[in-house]
C-alpha cells in the first residue's frame, strides 16, 4: 500500500513539473509573438512551485525584485 501511494505522488509530480514546462514553453514563445509572455511564464513558474521547491524560492526571488523595481517606479515618477 505504501509502495502505492509513493507512485501516485511521484506521478503528481511528474504530471505537474509537465503541465508547468507546458505553459513555461508557451510563455517562452509569447515573448517573440503577440501575447502576454512574462506572464504566462510566471504562470508556468506557479505551476511548478506547487510540487518544487526550487521553483518556490524562484518565486520568492522574483516577488522581491518585483516590490523592489516597484517602490524605485514609484519614486521615479512621483
Amino acid at each position: 500500500m505504501e509502495n502505492w501511494l509513493k507512485n501516485i505522488n511521484q506521478i503528481k509530480k511528474f504530471i505537474i513539473l509537465v503541465m508547468g514546462m507546458t505553459v513555461l514553453v508557451i510563455g517562452m514563445l509569447l515573448l517573440f509573438l503577440p501575447g502576454p509572455g512574462m506572464l504566462i511564464i510566471l504562470l508556468g513558474i506557479v505551476i511548478i512551485a506547487i510540487e518544487f521547491v526550487w521553483a518556490r524560492r524562484l518565486l520568492k526571488k522574483i516577488n522581491k525584485r518585483s516590490g523592489k523595481i516597484k517602490s524605485s517606479l514609484r519614486l521615479k515618477f512621483k
